[in-house]
């Protein structure tokens, strides 16, 4: 027996949206931060190295120097799709809203955890190997610094969404 996909029957939307895209922004930052200090690396053994032409060491050089510009871009644009992406899932599932008060109980998980996730990042790229690539980073740290904040404004976007619908569709 094989099983479709039915995006309509979703109820915990709040929950499982948000959480994903903590998760998600928390590990591209990561990946982002492990990214600049394994190229730093590697840009420095070409620089170093007296085989390397000229040409190779300027684009190593230029590649290094955008890095985390390019970087920090992508992650601002990832989590505003994410963001609107979940706010059109949100839009096309069919939700009672007595769902709202356990949307609202998971919205307060999702919070704490957030919260957490944000201070672990914190202390991820206040490690004495990280801490030199901040200043590379600046959207990427303002937004898991303020996670909270954000995460309350995902959830409620996405309650007046769902819920909101509900009262458009029965007038």
């Amino acid at each position: 027996m094989r099983r479709s996909l039915n995006l309509t029957s979703k109820k915990a939307n709040v929950f499982t949206d948000t959480f994903m895209i903590v998760i998600s922004i928390i590990v591209f930052g990561m990946v982002a931060y492990n990214g600049m200090a394994i190229y730093n690396d590697l840009n420095a053994d070409i620089q170093g190295d007296s085989s390397m032409g000229a040409t190779a060491k300027a684009a190593s050089g230029n590649l290094y120097n955008q890095y985390g510009d390019v970087m920090d871009g992508a992650f601002l644009t990832i989590f505003i799709l994410l963001w609107v992406l979940v706010i059109v899932a949100s839009f096309l599932i069919d939700a009672h809203p007595i769902f709202f008060m356990v949307s609202i109980l998971l919205l307060f998980f999702v919070i704490y955890v957030s919260a957490i996730l944000s201070n672990f990042f914190g202390e991820f790229i206040d490690g004495a190997d990280l801490l030199a690539y901040q200043t590379s980073f600046i959207y990427t740290n303002f937004i898991i610094g303020n996670i909270v904040w954000f995460i309350i404004g995902i959830g409620s976007s996405v309650a007046i969404v769902l819920y909101g619908k509900v009262a458009l569709l029965n007038n």
